[in-house]
């Protein structure tokens, strides 16, 4: 197995796809057989947030996956993809992992979270921590962190603003949050053990309560009217989970 020992524990790629591969990409999410299923995501019981995905076949997970094979592996080494979606996403994700005892590649060595972005109406983001749990089991929480980098930072407004809704106020306890943008064309990559979240923007017509664990209407949206659902579709993007082990 090759391994890039300079790997980055998170970063993006600008520019990656022409414009036939993108519309191919696209193409791909509209034809797909399989029927969207909205998922209420939960990290070891702890509700996360509302996202509508398609699995992906084996089939099309390899032949998007072949597509990128070689900026993955000139960037990180060489990684097996085990799970893609065609994802929608309908409201912001809390803070979270992306390893869990119950995914079938859990005993085989999680590597890489990849996102690919499609066209959508908004430019959102994802937001990584240089964090990861202590113990996989428990929740996200202030004893259950290891931070990876010096925890003397200051959020910005800004930053204030996009993590308002995250679970842990008091964000230190994370560090400096990295900020992806959800650009047509690029690729994204983390680690699947790292700490992330979606960015929050008055884009989203519902947030998570994190008291209640139930949609609560966005206060960065200002819009009045009869129009927020739980169906306005903020961003599109392909998911794979990529492990270091055959």
């Amino acid at each position: 197995m090759f391994l890039n020992t300079n790997m980055k524990p998170f970063f993006s790629i600008h520019n990656c796809f022409s414009s036939e591969q993108l519309a191919y990409l696209e193409s791909l999410e509209q034809n797909s057989q399989a029927d969207y299923h909205t998922g209420n995501y939960t990290d070891r019981g702890q509700v996360l947030g509302l996202s509508t995905e398609k699995d992906m076949t084996d089939d099309i997970l390899n032949e998007i996956y072949d597509m990128i094979k070689d900026k993955v592996e000139e960037n990180i080494g060489t990684l097996y993809p085990t799970y893609g979606v065609f994802s929608k996403g309908i409201m912001p994700m809390t803070e979270h992992i992306d390893v869990d005892p119950t995914h079938i590649d859990y005993n085989k060595s999680p590597a890489y979270t990849i996102v690919i972005p499609l066209k959508s109406n908004y430019t959102e983001s994802t937001i990584v921590w240089n964090a990861v749990k202590k113990d996989m089991r428990k929740p996200i929480g202030p004893r259950n962190i290891i931070m990876l980098e010096d925890s003397d930072y200051t959020y910005t407004e800004a930053e204030k603003k996009i993590t308002s809704h995250c679970e842990q106020k008091n964000l230190k306890h994370l560090g400096k949050p990295y900020m992806f943008k959800h650009n047509r064309g690029d690729i994204i990559f983390w680690k699947r053990e790292h700490i992330h979240a979606s960015s929050t923007s008055s884009n989203y017509n519902y947030v998570l309560d994190t008291k209640s664990m139930k949609p609560e209407l966005n206060e960065l949206d200002v819009n009045t009217g009869s129009f927020k659902t739980l169906d306005k579709v903020v961003k599109r993007f392909l998911l794979l989970l990529t492990r270091w082990d055959r």
